[in-house]
């Protein structure tokens, strides 16, 4: 699972690099486009949920994941990364990683962070909530994925995928994409889904040869993706819209419009696909079944990523520098 000062995850225009320490802005934001205009979609939709929990995290909130009993997350401004207990609704641990980190991926035992600004990736003791190792990946990690032994790492300026095995903490194998500009990288359907924020593209990667499985064409900016409801689903972060791929064949089943613009996370659960807009502050509701917005949760601050935990709905809000438990009406 995978920005900014408006997004997600990756992506500088004209693929320059991250910006210098003293001003660092989320990935996406410089080379994304003006803000989606609110989509028609939005009058008429019920609300559906509102926010029950806000736990402090630091400067500006990222990625989002769970692991060993507790979220984690990515603090992109603060260079750290913070270990929430979701019982007692506070940070329990503070753990220093390198600059800027923005997408997460988890082992038994470990959490390994995308250290956006620094070229690095950093691995998380559980145990002890420190950092023990950093592995030199590239120029600016933007999507990491686990398969197998390995720590696929998809750099967002470098146009390349780099395979890390875990256990030794090394580099194994890198694959030059050309001209793409890398995402988020989600593990899926037997293969890593790598979107392709400029070129329009989710590529699928077979993680067991490093070949080129195929492309899926989709909406403008695609940013995030996500599996469930036999379907993978995927947000265009300037197309106001969510993509809808049958993962065994690649074709689009349906192109979805969503509300308030900028689309950036996104997570299945709780029997729907949930949808951050960050220019809205509002997570949507997409329900499978018809493939339409049926819901929105307002007054979120800025949420970039999205999680379903336990039955439990979780997004972090980078407006308010805040971890965000949403409560969702039965």
């Amino acid at each position: 699972m995978m920005t900014m000062a408006t997004v997600v995850v990756l992506l500088v225009a004209g693929c320059a690099g991250p910006a210098p320490p003293g001003d660092r802005h989320p990935p996406v934001s410089p080379g994304a486009s003006a803000p989606t205009p609110r989509s028609p979609v939005a009058s008429g939709v019920p609300v559906v949920g509102r926010v029950v929990k806000t736990i402090p995290v630091g400067r500006e909130p990222q990625g989002v994941l769970f692991a060993a009993g507790s979220l984690w997350v990515a603090d992109f401004g603060g260079d750290v990364v913070d270990r929430v207990d979701p019982l007692r609704n506070r940070v329990v641990a503070r753990v220093k990683v390198g600059p800027s980190p923005l997408a997460m991926a988890a082992e038994p035992g470990a959490v390994w962070v995308g250290d956006y600004g620094g070229g690095t990736v950093s691995k998380i003791d559980v145990r002890t909530d420190r950092t023990v190792e950093t592995v030199h990946v590239g120029t600016a990690p933007s999507g990491l994925a686990t398969w197998g032994r390995s720590l696929w790492v998809a750099d967002q300026i470098d146009g390349t995928v780099t395979a890390i095995d875990r256990a030794s903490a090394t580099v194994t194998r890198t694959l030059d994409l050309g001209s793409v500009s890398p995402g988020y990288a989600v593990v899926g359907a037997g293969g890593i889904w790598i979107t392709d924020f400029h070129g329009d593209t989710v590529i699928r990667i077979d993680p067991a040869t490093g070949a080129v499985l195929g492309t899926v064409a989709v909406g403008t900016h695609p940013l995030d993706t996500a599996f469930g409801f036999g379907s993978a689903w995927i947000t265009n972060l300037d197309g106001g819209s969510v993509s809808r791929v049958d993962p065994g064949t690649g074709r689009v089943m349906a192109t979805i419009p969503v509300g308030g613009g900028e689309l950036q996370g996104l997570a299945t659960g709780l029997g729907s696909v949930w949808v951050a807009s960050v220019a809205g502050d509002e997570i949507w509701e997409i329900d499978p079944g018809t493939d339409r917005v049926v819901g929105v949760i307002r007054g979120v601050g800025g949420p970039r990523e999205v999680v379903v935990v336990r039955g439990e709905l979780w997004t972090t809000a980078s407006g308010d520098g805040t971890l965000d438990q949403l409560q969702v009406d039965a």
